[in-house]
């Protein structure tokens, strides 16, 4: 299951290395019943320290396991629901999923200049044509359009499937291959979000960076892929 797959390689990242604060594994107990997820929550917990870090530890849940489990309980040691001070009073259970992960994905740089495809504040949509019209809009100093310069698009929802069609022949050997990657892998997960495809019209190359682009592309997994090679025991 992906609670398994979780607690299996989560110990093995070294989130440091890539210029994160050491997060996971979780701290706690974890456990699923059908598509609910529990978190048992230890007295020392470090998850309600304030609003900023009760934003990161949802967010964490919503990331790690929302493409498999419709909602977490977070609950103490005694089972009863857990009481977050900010919140004022017994926490319901978290939706991993639906309206309210309904995302748009921008471009966040951190100090060391690595940059991550990310939500914007996580901030939601009602409908993905929304969402995508919202990318060129660059709202805080913190997360930049992975939009390219001067390029302009039309969204049609197709049900399954998003038309994104550019008003000019996009010629995408005429940006640079990471802006480019940014830009599409930007549009397919804000599409993802909503459990939608993209199809791309009005591109010059038929093909590129392993992309084709006359049919609807597949749903990405997840944002900001990295290979490393782990040792299992």
């Amino acid at each position: 299951t992906k609670l398994q797959l979780y607690e299996t390689i989560a110990p093995l990242i070294d989130e440091e290395i890539l210029g994160f604060t050491d997060y996971h594994p979780l701290q706690g107990i974890l456990h699923e019943e059908g598509t609910r997820l529990f978190h048992t929550l230890l007295a020392n917990h470090i998850y309600d320290k304030g609003s900023a870090s009760i934003a990161n530890y949802i967010g964490v849940l919503v990331d790690t396991f929302g493409s498999d489990y419709s909602e977490v309980q977070l609950v103490d040691e005694q089972g009863e629901a857990v009481v977050f001070a900010d919140v004022g009073g017994e926490m319901e259970p978290l939706l991993l999923n639906g309206p309210n992960t309904n995302y748009n994905y921008f471009l966040y740089t951190m100090r060391n200049g690595n940059q991550y495809l990310s939500p914007n504040f996580r901030m939601s949509y009602e409908t993905v044509t929304e969402a995508l019209q919202n990318m060129t809009i660059e709202a805080n100093d913190i997360y930049q359009t992975v939009i390219l310069p001067n390029v302009i698009f039309d969204v049609k929802d197709k049900g399954d499937t998003v038309i994104i069609r550019f008003t000019e022949p996009l010629d995408l050997l005429a940006y640079d291959d990471v802006q480019v990657m940014q830009m599409v892998e930007g549009i397919l997960l804000t599409a993802a979000s909503f459990g939608k495809q993209v199809q791309f019209e009005n591109v010059i190359q038929g093909e590129w960076g392993g992309f084709v682009f006359g049919s609807p592309l597949p749903v990405p997994l997840a944002a900001n892929r990295f290979e490393e090679q782990m040792i299992f025991e």
